[in-house]
C-alpha cells in the first residue's frame, strides 16, 4: 500500500482506482507513472499497512534493497531479505505484511493489460520463465544485477523528470520495460538451468505462445480448450498434447489453476456477497460454486472467508 499524506489506503482495489495516477497522486517514493504503470524506488516501511492486504490489481516486481519483509501469500510464507527479487500478481492474496524498521524496497507495477500487450512484442521463452516465476516467486539477485535493475528504474525516474510527458511516451515507456524484463528473464533463465526446475518446451513455439498471452489477457472469462483453439487456430487435441508435453499441465488445468486464484481473491480481498462471486464468475448456480471451492480450496467459500481473511 502506498502512504498519502498521513492516510493509508485501505480496501480499495484497481476496479475502484482506475488508474495509476490517482494511487501515484501525493505518494511518496513513486518516480514515474501513467496510466498503467507505476515505479517506485526506495521505499520505506510505512508505506506498507501492517498487517492488512494488498489489494491493488495487476502485476509487481518487488526488489528488497535492505532489511527484510515477511508476508503471506495465499497462505504460504514468504521471506524477503536485501536482494531479493520478489514476483507477485494481484489475483494472488498477499497479507500479513510485516518489515523491518529499515526496509526498503524499489517497486515495478503495471496493469493486466500493460503486461498483456508487452507480451505481444517477446518470443515464447519470456512465457516458459513467467511460469517458472509464478513457481518460484523469490529469487536471489547478484549485486551486478541488483545494479542493472536500479539502473533502468533509475532511467525512468530521469526520462520522466527531464522530459516529462511527450508524445510516444507509453510507447517509450513500454521499450524500456520490455528491455528490462528481458534482463530480468535472462536472470531467471540462469536460475531455471541452475535448478533444473522447469520443462523443457520449444521456445519458438508460437502456438503455446499465444495461449499464454490469451490466458492472461482473458481474466478467466472463458474455460474450454475448444475457445483457446480456435482463437490460435488448432484443434483441442493438438493444443492439449503441445501444452502437456512441453508444461507439465493440460490447458484446462493451467485454466482451472488461473480460475481458482480468481475466487481467492474474490473472497479474500472483496466484500462480494458469494452469491454475487458465484454469479461474477458464470458458475450456474451458488450450490455447484460452493462444490468446486470446496474440492480445489478444501472448505466452503464462506469457511475460507472466515478462517482467512
Amino acid at each position: 500500500m502506498l502512504r498519502v499524506k498521513d492516510q493509508v489506503m485501505k480496501c480499495e482495489t484497481m476496479e475502484d482506482l482506475q488508474t495509476y495516477e490517482q494511487l501515484a497522486s501525493n505518494a511518496t517514493g513513486v518516480s514515474y507513472y501513467d496510466s498503467e504503470l507505476l515505479v517506485a524506488r526506495n521505499v520505506d516501511a510505512n508505506v506498507l499497512n501492517k498487517g492488512d492486504k494488498l489489494r491493488m490489481k495487476g502485476l509487481f516486481v518487488i526488489l528488497c534493497t535492505n532489511g527484510n519483509l515477511t508476508i503471506k501469500v495465499n497462505n504460504e510464507k514468504i521471506c524477503l531479505n536485501k536482494n531479493d527479487l520478489f514476483f507477485c500478481h494481484s489475483m494472488q492474496v498477499v497479507a500479513n505484511i510485516v518489515c523491518s524498521d529499515d526496509f526498503r524496497c524499489d517497486v515495478l507495477a503495471f496493469t493486466i493489460v500493460r503486461f498483456s500487450g508487452m507480451l505481444n512484442h517477446v518470443d515464447g521463452k519470456i512465457i516458459q520463465n513467467i511460469i517458472f516465476m509464478k513457481e518460484n516467486p523469490v529469487m536471489k539477485l547478484s549485486e551486478g544485477s541488483v545494479a542493472v535493475f536500479e539502473s533502468y528504474l533509475e532511467l525512468f525516474e530521469k526520462k520522466h523528470k527531464v522530459l516529462g510527458n511527450r508524445m510516444y511516451e507509453k510507447s517509450t515507456s513500454n521499450h524500456l520495460v520490455i528491455a528490462m524484463l528481458l534482463d530480468l528473464i535472462n536472470m531467471v533463465d540462469l536460475e531455471r538451468i541452475r535448478t533444473k526446475s522447469s520443462h523443457g518446451w520449444d521456445v519458438h513455439d508460437e502456438i503455446l505462445h499465444r495461449f499464454f498471452v490469451l490466458l492472461a489477457s482473458d481474466n478467466i472469462k472463458h474455460r474450454t480448450v475448444k475457445y483457446y483453439a480456435d482463437q490460435l487456430c488448432t484443434t483441442p487435441k493438438s493444443l492439449s498434447v503441445k501444452c502437456s508435453k512441453s508444461t507439465g499441465k493440460t490447458p484446462s488445468q493451467w485454466m482451472r489453476d488461473v480460475l481458482v486464484e480468481k475466487i481467492r481473491y474474490m473472497l479474500l480481498c472483496t466484500n462480494y456477497p458469494i452469491k454475487e462471486i458465484a454469479n461474477t464468475l458464470e458458475f450456474p448456480n451458488v450450490s455447484f460454486f460452493g462444490r468446486y471451492v470446496k474440492e480445489h480450496l478444501g472448505c466452503s467459500p464462506a469457511e475460507f472467508r472466515r478462517t482467512n481473511k
